[in-house]
């Protein structure tokens, strides 16, 4: 009787845990880096802030608006380029004085529906089988389902199951 060499089954449950970890890791890098940036803006002088921050767009936004609002026409781009920048500059130091949120995960859920199919081992040479009498030993496949794929349509003849994996994030 032949056996099952490899079910992948347990690859499949590693590679999930790593891909959920690394996009935990990832996410949490990146509010890191933004929330850094948003705290070296806001120390930026205006000169500086101008410069990084406003783009000409929204200076001649600004140019145009003036007139219509019945403001007094600027006396030029770069006064008004600066005028923007203190506006929102001062905006932003107001928003990091109250504190930006952060986005931690605290309890989380994971779920894969998987399918085991058995096909031969190509691996096992033809005159190999042919001696043993046993053909190709089996091998247990695990794949993923997904509802729109080819696979989905055949599940009445191939066996399904589902991992779920529970986890809560912890910070140091």
């Amino acid at each position: 009787m032949a056996t099952v060499i490899d079910t992948g089954f347990a690859e499949f449950t590693a590679g999930l845990l790593a891909g959920v970890f690394d996009a935990l890791i990832g996410a949490q890098l990146d509010q890191v880096r933004k929330l850094d940036a948003l705290r070296l803006a806001a120390t930026l002088g205006d000169e500086a802030f101008a410069q990084a921050y406003v783009s000409d767009a929204q200076v001649q936004a600004a140019i145009a608006a003036r007139p219509a609002s019945g403001a007094a026409p600027p006396s030029d781009a770069a006064a008004v380029r600066l005028a923007l920048a203190q506006t929102q500059r001062g905006v932003l130091q107001a928003a990091l004085g109250r504190g930006l949120p952060r986005i931690l995960v605290d309890h989380g859920r994971v779920s894969a529906r998987l399918m085991f199919s058995v096909e031969e081992d190509v691996a096992v040479a033809p005159a190999a089988s042919l001696l043993t009498g046993l053909g190709a030993r089996p091998r247990l496949r695990v794949t993923a389902v997904h509802a729109r794929g080819p696979e989905f349509l055949r599940l009445q003849t191939q066996i399904t199951s589902e991992v779920e994996i529970t986890f809560k994030s912890m910070t140091e």
